[in-house]
Parts: C-alpha cells; sequence; structure tokens
C-alpha cells in the first residue's frame, strides 16, 4: 500500500479506460513563434571551461535552441565581482561567456550584484553590456577583447535576496529569528526583510540563523569571521559587506579567541556552541584594541594577534541602496531593458498606499519566480504517485494564473504603468541536493515533469493566459550527477541526464514553433484527488503540436500522466500532407519507481493519412512527420542498446526493392563514420554489433543504398556506453538472496553493496571479475523487505546502481 506523508494532495490510484484516443491534425494550424526568452537556462559563471568546450556538449547544445542563458546564476550573483572573475580563464567567466553565445546564437540574461553593490555598479554594467558609445565599445575591447554590444535585454536586481539563505551572499537575508549567546534571540519579521530589499537600509551583522539552503555553521554566522595563521601587530579585516558606520563608536564590535580549535568548529560545534565559544565577554576587545575605516577594521590589542586565533567581527552594515534605486539607474543607463525584481510583494507591505505608489513609480517588468514544488513533488514522488507529479504542471499553471489575476489588479488599483509579467528563472521538479542520487525523481518523473511544465507555460503564454517574459531551466550543465542539470560531464565524458533527453524532446518539437491540438476524441480519464480531498477526473493523455522551422516536419508532443496503464493512440493526418512515415521518439522507464529511463527512436509508417501507436505508461512520445517525403526504404523499427560491452543495432526494414545494402555509420565527435556494411536480404531483419565501441554518447545512422546508386538516411538513434564498459545484464531478488550477472571488458576488482532508501550501506563482498561476464549469487539474510538500490564500485568509484524489491 502506497503512503503519503505530510499532506494530501492529488492521491488515490489512477483508473482509465482502454479506448483508443484518436487526434486529427489540422490541415492549416494556427502556429505561434515562441520567443527565444523562454527557451532559457541557467549557466554558471564559475562552470568549468573543459565542461562547455566538451566536443558532446557542443554538439548537443544547438539542439535545444537556447535563448538567455542566466548568468552569473544563483546565490553567487548577489556578491559576484564579474570584473575581478576575468582573470579565471577556465570558467565561464563574462568573456568565455560571450563567445559563447556568438557562436551558438544565444544571449544572456543577467543578475546584478545586490548583495554589495550600488545602483551605480549596476547601472555602469548595464552601459557595458548595451551601450554604443565610444567609451564603452573601447571597455569592452579591453577586457572581453570584442567591442560589439553584448545586447542583454532582462535583467534581475539580486537573487533570492530575502530567502532564509541569503545572509551568506548579501547584506540582507530572512530567518524569523536571529539568535544570539544561547538562548537570546530576536525576531525578524519578513515585511521588514521584504521593506529592506525595496528600499534598502541598515542591517546589523551580528548573532546567527539556522543553517539551511547551502548556509554552513560558520557562513550562518553573520559578523565576519577570520582565523589567523601567523602572529600579527596588526590584522586588517575586510567585512563583507560595506559600508561601515564610521560616526557610531558602538558601530563595530570585535571578538578575539586564541588557541581556536577550527575543526572542531567545523564538524562537531552545534550553531550554539559554536557562537557562544566565539562570543565569550573576557575575549572581547576594548575600544582602543581596534578601529576601522567605512570598509576595513584594524584589531590591534596591545599584545598582537597570535597564530591559531579567531577574530569575529560585527557590525552595522549601512548605506544600502534598495531595488527601487537600482531599477531607476539600470533603466536611466538605458531605458530598453526589461528589470524583474526578486522579492514577492505581500501583505502588509502590499497594503501600505505609500509602498503602493512608489512601487508605481519604480515599477519593474517582470516579478522574478524561482519555482520548485520541492513540498508537492517530492512525497508525491516517494510515494510513488506518478500521476499526481505529471499533474504538477497543471496545478502551478492555476496558481500562476491566480498570481497573473493578482498583478492585472494591482497594476490598476496601484497605477502602474507598464504591464508586470513574469520571469520563472529556476525552476525544477525540486531543488534537491540533498536527494540520493536513485531518488524517485531520478528518472521518467523528472523527465515527464520537465517536458510537460515547458509545454504548459508556452500554450498558456502563445494563448494570453500568462505574461511570461523569461524561461530559465535550472540548470544546463554541471559535473557530477544531480539529475536537476540537463547534462554532465565527468572525467571528459558528456552524459545527458533524463531531464536532458525531455528537454531536447520539447525543444525540438514545440519549442519554436506551437500550435494547439485540439481535435481530439476518445481521451480516456484517470482519477485523482483534489487538495479538499476530492476526486476528479482529468485527461490520461497531454497533447501539443509544433513546427521545426529548420525543415518540414510537424511535431506532436504527447504525454501519458497514466502511471498505470499503456495508451493507444491514432494520428490521423491530413491527406494533403501526403505522410508516408513518422519518426517516434519516446522515453520510458520499465518499471516505476526505477530510476533508469529508456530513450528509443524509430521509423513507423503512415497508412491511409493514419499513425497507430502504443504509448508506454507514463512517458514521453515526439512524433516528427515530414510533408511528402517518404523514406525510399520502410524502415519500421530502428534500435541501438549497450549490451555485454558491446552496442547491439538492431531494424525491420520493408519495400526494400533495388536496395543493395545499408552502410552503418557512428558519430562521437565530428562527422559519422562508416564502421560497417550489411547487405540487403529478403528476410528483412537485421542486426549489427558494435564490438569495440568508445565511451560516451555515441549515434547511430544507417546509409540505405540502392543498386542505382542513391541513397538515403535513416533517423539517428543514440546509446550510452558506460567509461568502464560494465553491464548489469541480469538482476533477480529473492526473499533471502540476490543473483546478479555482470559483463566486464576486462580483469578488474570490483565492491558490490546493497543502499537502503535511508541511504544506509551494506556490503556483500568483494570480488575480482574476469573479462566476460561473471554471475554472483549474494545473501540478503537480516534485510527487511522493501526498497534497495544494488551498487557496483571499481576503483574509479561507482559505476553501476540497479534498483530492486526485496520481497
Amino acid at each position: 500500500m502506497r503512503h503519503l506523508l505530510l499532506f494530501v494532495f492529488f492521491l488515490g490510484c489512477a483508473f482509465a479506460s482502454q479506448t483508443q484516443t484518436v487526434v486529427v491534425l489540422p490541415e492549416n494550424p494556427v502556429v505561434y513563434d515562441v520567443p527565444d526568452s523562454w527557451r532559457g537556462h541557467n549557466q554558471a559563471a564559475s562552470a568549468n571551461m573543459d565542461w562547455v568546450n566538451n566536443a558532446g556538449f557542443q554538439a548537443t547544445f544547438p539542439k535545444l535552441h537556447a535563448g538567455p542563458l542566466r548568468w552569473p546564476f544563483g546565490n553567487e550573483a548577489n556578491n559576484f565581482d564579474w570584473q575581478a572573475q576575468l582573470g579565471q580563464i577556465n570558467q565561464f567567466n563574462l568573456k568565455n561567456a560571450v563567445a559563447f553565445i556568438r557562436q551558438h546564437g544565444a544571449s544572456l540574461q543577467m543578475v546584478v550584484n545586490f548583495g554589495n553593490g550600488t545602483p551605480e555598479s549596476a547601472a555602469d554594467f548595464v552601459r557595458f553590456c548595451n551601450s554604443t558609445d565610444t567609451y564603452w565599445q573601447t571597455q569592452r575591447q579591453a577586457l572581453l577583447e570584442d567591442p560589439n554590444p553584448i545586447g542583454v535585454t532582462y535583467w534581475e536586481i539580486g537573487n533570492e535576496v530575502t530567502d532564509a539563505w541569503g545572509f551568506a551572499w548579501s547584506w540582507l537575508g530572512w530567518q524569523s529569528q536571529i539568535k544570539f549567546r544561547c538562548p537570546d534571540a530576536q525576531n525578524f519579521p519578513k515585511e521588514m526583510a521584504d521593506s529592506l530589499y525595496y528600499y534598502g537600509g541598515s542591517f546589523w551583522r551580528q548573532g546567527w540563523v539556522e543553517v539551511i539552503g547551502g548556509l554552513t555553521p560558520l557562513t550562518a554566522i553573520l559578523g565576519t569571521k577570520v582565523f589567523t595563521q601567523a602572529a600579527t601587530d596588526t590584522l586588517a579585516v575586510p567585512v563583507d559587506f560595506p559600508q561601515l558606520d564610521t560616526a557610531d563608536p558602538q558601530g563595530v564590535r570585535v571578538w578575539l579567541t586564541p588557541n581556536f580549535d577550527l575543526q572542531w568548529a567545523k564538524n562537531n560545534a552545534s550553531q550554539c556552541e559554536l557562537y557562544d565559544s566565539l562570543t565569550n565577554a573576557w575575549n572581547a576587545l576594548q575600544a582602543g584594541e581596534f578601529s576601522w575605516t567605512d570598509s576595513v577594521v584594524y584589531v590591534h590589542p596591545q599584545n598582537g594577534v597570535p597564530a591559531g586565533a579567531a577574530v569575529l567581527v560585527e557590525y552595522n552594515s549601512i548605506n544600502h541602496a534598495g531595488a527601487f534605486a537600482f531599477r531607476d539607474a539600470m533603466k536611466a543607463a538605458d531605458p530598453a531593458i526589461q528589470i524583474g525584481y526578486a522579492t514577492k510583494v505581500k501583505p502588509p507591505l502590499a497594503d501600505d498606499p505609500a509602498f503602493q505608489a512608489d512601487f508605481a513609480a519604480s515599477p519593474p517588468d517582470f516579478m522574478v519566480e524561482h519555482n520548485y514544488p520541492s513540498n508537492l513533488s517530492k512525497p508525491l514522488a516517494e510515494g510513488g504517485y506518478f500521476s499526481e507529479v505529471a499533474y504538477l504542471p497543471v496545478f502551478k499553471k492555476q496558481g500562476f494564473l491566480e498570481d497573473q489575476a493578482e498583478w492585472d489588479q494591482r497594476e490598476s488599483s496601484w497605477g502602474i504603468p507598464n504591464d508586470v509579467g513574469f520571469g520563472y528563472t529556476e525552476w525544477n521538479i525540486a531543488l534537491c541536493d540533498e536527494c540520493p542520487a536513485n531518488h524517485e525523481f531520478d528518472g521518467i518523473a523528472s523527465s515527464i515533469y520537465v517536458a510537460g511544465f515547458w509545454a504548459n507555460m508556452l500554450e498558456s503564454v502563445v494563448s494570453g493566459d500568462l505574461d511570461i517574459r523569461t524561461i530559465n531551466h535550472f540548470g544546463l550543465q554541471a559535473s557530477g550527477t544531480n539529475f536537476i542539470h540537463l547534462f554532465h560531464v565527468n572525467n571528459g565524458i558528456f552524459s545527458i541526464g533524463n531531464e536532458g533527453y525531455a528537454a531536447l524532446m520539447a525543444m525540438e518539437s514545440i519549442g519554436r514553433k506551437l500550435f494547439p491540438v485540439d481535435n481530439v476524441s476518445g481521451m480516456p480519464q484517470i482519477s485523482i484527488l483534489n487538495q479538499q480531498g476530492g476526486t476528479q477526473l482529468v485527461d490520461a493523455l497531454q497533447m501539443w503540436g509544433g513546427v521545426d522551422p529548420d525543415s518540414n516536419y510537424y511535431n506532436l508532443l504527447v504525454i501519458n500522466r497514466d502511471d498505470e496503464h499503456t495508451q493507444a493512440l491514432t494520428v490521423q493526418f491530413p491527406a494533403s500532407w501526403q505522410i508516408q512515415s513518422a519518426q517516434v521518439e519516446t522515453l520510458y522507464a520499465d518499471s516505476l519507481p526505477q530510476p533508469p529511463v529508456s530513450y528509443t527512436y524509430q521509423s513507423m509508417p503512415v497508412a491511409n493519412n493514419s499513425l497507430t501507436l502504443t504509448l508506454p505508461r507514463f512517458s514521453l512520445t515526439v512524433i516528427k512527420a515530414s510533408q511528402g517525403m517518404p523514406l525510399p526504404v520502410e524502415l519500421l523499427d530502428f534500435s541501438a542498446r549497450f549490451h555485454n560491452g558491446s552496442v547491439q543495432l538492431d531494424w525491420i526494414a520493408g519495400g526494400e526493392e533495388n536496395l543493395k545494402d545499408y552502410s552503418i555509420e557512428r558519430q562521437q565527435e565530428g562527422a559519422f563514420e562508416l564502421i560497417g556494411r550489411v547487405a540487403a536480404t529478403e528476410a528483412g531483419h537485421y542486426r549489427f554489433t558494435d564490438s569495440m565501441p568508445p565511451a560516451g554518447i555515441l549515434y547511430y545512422r544507417l546509409r540505405q543504398n540502392d543498386f542505382s546508386g542513391s541513397y538515403s538516411y535513416s533517423p539517428v538513434v543514440a546509446v550510452q556506453v558506460p567509461e568502464t564498459g560494465l553491464d548489469l545484464s541480469q538482476l533477480k531478488a529473492g526473499a533471502d538472496h540476490l543473483s546478479v550477472s555482470i559483463y566486464s571488458p576486462a580483469r578488474q576488482g570490483l565492491r558490490f553493496s546493497v543502499c537502503d532508501l535511508a541511504g544506509r550501506v551494506y556490503d556483500l563482498a568483494d570480488a575480482e571479475v574476469q573479462a566476460g561476464s561473471s554471475q554472483f549469487e549474494f545473501g540478503l539474510n537480516g534485510l527487511p523487505a522493501g526498497i534497495y538500490f544494488f551498487q557496483v564500485r571499481s576503483a574509479a568509484g561507482l559505476q553501476l546502481t540497479q534498483r530492486f524489491w526485496k520481497p
């Protein structure tokens, strides 16, 4: 029985009648252009250029047809010095970012430094990016080696400035309490933090807050900390967030704690113990033992500052400008830019007539939203409620429509002179830094959420329901395995994540031109529970039409939200389109919540202007049909899979009259290369084995060669070859044992273990395997029934993970 903790939302088992859904595509669809700004991504300035320059990434990125890359991205943007980072030549600094967008026809979306910046510096950055004046051209040539304007349209003032983790990157943040020596604390009302964001002001960097969202025990202490390594007579401490109040003799406090145990502070101390140890009264310095300017505190006690000491400086951080002042200065620099405010406007601030007037005098073009439905998606996925996860984009859209209505009303009642839209500048199925690598998100659930969110938002914007200025997925690429990034580069090996496949499918099918699909009959319904605990019926399928402007392909993006049943779908094409065949991409999982996701690409015949196919349960499918361009060979199926160290290609063909043979071509970097030939036969069933595939993402296609000398190409299929070549070909779990079969390309030592959902690891055995297949049987006595993950590690680290159920 599935259980959902913490809240009740959309629960219940789905049911669906096994009817045939028929969609009739319009002969002359009403096609809407999708602006580039709705195809954005987040790319960190700290990204390694080895990732960016990776051949696999360079080849894949254009398929996203990306618009703005949000830069420098995230919390670090709040105190980011873009000029200083130009010295980091192997990072995605501004110079490298500009070169990249020039290469790929993308753009940048900027987050300005609100944490310790000024309106003047923000305005100058706008001029640096956009001005055509000779002075700024000269500056760009000197710093970027490119005098041309960057042309940045969308700007945000800070990133999550008044969120719980904002204190580490900005003079301002918000938690409900700021704590001092235990148990002392003072309340910090949210409306005070919100007011400081908009108006600016002063804020005491004192006390400590809870560790959350990227804070550490040390960064959660709001003062500036220094840990000395060498003795000195005078220690200069530049504070993190100037200005200091030089007129107030009580505006700075300093403690010096000798013989401080930094390892204890980092690894063992509670927050209460840590702060108390740094602020003991006998370690407080007296007037005359320190002094300060507007940005630096000089610590000079009578006996000097010893090595191994901790120095804590607490201070009143004053004269910070607010978002209104930033906005006005930036608009003065370039009135054509669009600016987003990063803090929601809520009562009681929203009810203040003076604030309403000030807001109308300095209005944004859009309000920034960071949409992570973690409080819903996480318990739903962990409880096995995948149909409900697939419905979340619609639920989120309903909330966005309410927000839109609220701002439409405010524009009228507050006298705001322009429309206020929205920038969804970070969104994903969840912000899940703490989720394990094989979380239920890490599979088809995140794929379907990404495609569903993007498609629902595009549909709402082109229909005029929502005023969205930017949509930026979090995030484009990184190292590691965090599934909320589209792409990964590890040790030079490029890989596409499950969300990456979904993003590519959505962007290539409907990302540039979108048309509604409304002539649908026989739609099955699935039953889910609503927020009130009652049931409601929703369509099992969601569909959107699109056009590829670079070809004559018409596309259909289909999500099967039913997590229990396959669905039969018939697509009827207009006779005038003369469709002979269609290419079908499908993303699905063999089992739920099994993280591994399968991707297939096949060509299917279209008979009498009709295509019928079965959609796997809980899946994402793209159907591509080209007008009047039949393949000379009717390719009924073409697939690739990695097995026992080789890539196995299988295809089924019909209508092979006059066909001589097939050339098998492979691409990893650069052009496709010939790797083999297979003669045509009457049987029409073919298999080719690539026995020595390189590691990484490989692409395969068939060149169909006629006796006349003409030829045509099949669709491309992709497969990922693990770096080690390890392949878990079989896993069977019983009540007290686990049987596995593993292929290894070479002799090597492996470690086998089992991990439960709580993250506990149970070592099974260390073994040396020979080249080829090896069979093992492990005892599971003592482990209770439930979900586990079988893990295989080599000397290079974790290589294989397979989820299983122990009865």
